[in-house]
């Protein structure tokens, strides 16, 4: 515990007597200090009057603009020990201890923490550790290249009991089980001609494992059949491990279950890097979607242990990756959070894997910002269907924190998900998504939208669900559609 420097100018508090011979305390008024950013234990000192009663006091210790919660003294005490946490922030922050005599707060106590050293931002197309010597399109550049994407969802990612039990087990009953058709390469090539740069493919895979862990070869060779669409469209490909995770998952950010379940996510992530060992560089695979602990706990862990489990799970796929060769020995990567959350917890303890080639890895997170608004309740009244400034303030810290925690560290970085329920609000969806899409391309990070564009039958078509959305999406991103550049179809058009 640190003792703080102290002035000899003493403070008396005067306080209401109960009965005479109540013993005042005197606090020693400190000056103002400076508190290191990882912070730590501090102390004043008290002392008191002849008497033979000792009167109580309140005090509290307030942490930038935080008013601390009031603690309670009574009887003799020779100090007031407070703790300071750590400044996780860029900011400096002022810390005051004030005590409560007689109904009156004074402030005895005032300093300034120190804040977190901003990392230097780096030169375009500078990252860090990259080898010269190789010449496979670096994470950095691939992240700025896909521009804005789009997630072709309900789709391979389907799954349930149900449809194994009233489907024929084709591939076709999956695919087609969350109300989506037999995905075709039409649907890819219009938003490729619309100026989307990547798909993100979700596919669950337990359903078509068996015992032992060996993927159906229909089923692998339908998900090599949709990637082929995505990349003759021109596109990047993000291909995934998606509802393996999640509330119903087999896979968990926990000791027991890691240890029984490593084996099969290795195993599976062996077979899906031997299928695609020899293709391009637009090709990026994505170890899991959005892992939980064991009580599934979204947002945030129910411990912090989980984080070193995600993370274990995420250098698993990393290595196996690697270990496969051919064009896999530098395919980029992408690597996610605990639960793909963006919250300060999840972002502290994620940890990027060890990696045998620099420059080759990506982090990811989703964000539904801001919650009443993105999802739909049951009670209306529970939600918002209006996108007002402090919704838009709200993405704007959501989108500066990944600016500091990945890209200003040369760490690239994507929103593999980002997106808001229909509440027949579309102009306020595409203020969302607008907001979403400029401040990430301010930032160096590419967004995938979830995923409503072209929905159900649209998709057969195929034809936009959603042209606004998309228009909006496109000239945030300072792209413009070629599909049907009307006017009437233009955000801020009626």
């Amino acid at each position: 515990m640190r003792r703080l420097a102290l002035l000899s100018v003493i403070f008396l508090l005067a306080f209401s007597a109960c009965r005479k011979e109540v013993l005042t305390p005197v606090f020693t008024r400190s000056e103002v200090v400076s508190i290191p950013q990882e912070g730590g234990r501090f102390s004043v000192a008290v002392t008191y009057t002849k008497a033979e009663e000792y009167a109580g006091f309140s005090y509290r210790v307030n942490i930038g603009s935080a008013l601390g919660r009031e603690e309670t003294v009574s009887g003799r005490v020779d100090e007031i020990a407070f703790d300071v946490p750590a400044n996780e922030t860029y900011e400096t922050r002022k810390v005051t201890l004030a005590v409560n005599t007689d109904r009156h707060w004074t402030v005895i106590f005032s300093a300034v923490q120190a804040c977190m050293e901003k990392p230097v931002p780096l030169e375009p197309g500078i990252v860090p550790g990259t080898d010269p010597d190789d010449t496979w399109q670096s994470a950095a550049d691939a992240v700025t290249t896909m521009r804005v994407g789009w997630n072709l969802g309900n789709t391979l990612d389907a799954n349930g009991d149900w449809i194994k039990q009233y489907g024929d087990g084709s591939t076709a009953s999956y695919e087609t089980a969350w109300g989506q058709p037999v995905t075709k390469p039409e649907l890819l090539k219009m938003f490729a001609d619309a100026g989307f740069g990547a798909i993100r493919v979700p596919v669950t895979w337990y359903q078509h494992m068996d015992a032992a862990g060996k993927v159906d070869e229909a089923w692998m060779a339908r998900v090599e059949e949709v990637v082929n669409y995505v990349l003759d469209a021109g596109m990047y490909c993000v291909l995934n491990v998606h509802h393996d995770t999640g509330t119903e998952g087999w896979m968990k950010a926990d000791a027991a279950i890691y240890q029984s379940t490593a084996g099969r996510f290795k195993g599976l992530w062996r077979q899906i890097a031997e299928r695609f060992r020899d293709y391009g560089e637009k090709l990026v695979f994505e170890g899991y979607n959005e892992i939980l602990d064991a009580s599934n706990y979204w947002n945030y862990p129910k411990s912090a242990s989980a984080f070193e489990w995600s993370n274990k799970y995420n250098q698993d796929f990393v290595n196996v990756v690697r270990e496969s060769g051919g064009n896999n020995s530098r395919r980029n990567l992408v690597c996610v959070t605990y639960c793909a959350g963006a919250g300060a917890d999840n972002l502290a303890g994620f940890e990027l894997p060890a990696d045998t080639v620099n420059g080759h890895l990506i982090a990811e997170v989703h964000s539904y910002a801001p919650y009443l608004f993105a999802f739909d309740f049951d009670d209306p009244k529970q939600g918002t269907s209006v996108f007002d400034a402090a919704a838009e303030k709200e993405i704007e810290w959501i989108i500066s924190c990944l600016k500091d925690r990945f890209t200003l560290r040369g760490i690239p970085c994507i929103i593999g998900e980002y997106g808001a329920a229909n509440k027949n609000n579309m102009t306020e969806r595409c203020k969302q998504a607008s907001c979403y899409v400029a401040n990430a391309r301010a930032a160096g990070i590419t967004c995938f939208h979830w995923m409503g564009l072209s929905d159900g039958a649209d998709r057969s078509v195929p034809k936009w669900t959603e042209p606004a959305l998309r228009d909006a999406i496109l000239a945030a991103a300072g792209l413009r559609t070629s599909a049907s550049p009307s006017a009437s179809s233009r955000i801020g058009s009626s």
